[in-house]
């Protein structure tokens, strides 16, 4: 899995993360924090198979889980 590539994909997995992980007001007063573990995979020509990109997001996800609240991870491009 890639952490963190400079790129468009990751600057809006960034915002994402951030924004969820804002304070949030509930009726009552209370006041809230939820974090987001992204995982992201992106097709390429040779590679757009919707079940594939699922599965890999879906491991790129759960390396987010394990690196920590509130991040993302992009999948290898394989």
């Amino acid at each position: 899995m890639v952490a963190s590539v400079k790129n468009p994909v990751s600057a809006v997995a960034d915002r994402i993360v951030a924004m969820l992980g804002e304070p949030c007001q509930l009726a009552g007063g209370e006041l809230v924090r939820v974090h987001a573990s992204i995982g992201v995979a992106i097709a390429s020509a040779e590679n757009r198979d919707a079940a594939g990109l699922l599965h890999r997001a879906d491991q790129a996800m759960y390396a987010a889980k394990c690196a920590g609240k509130g991040s993302f991870r992009l999948a290898d491009l394989g």
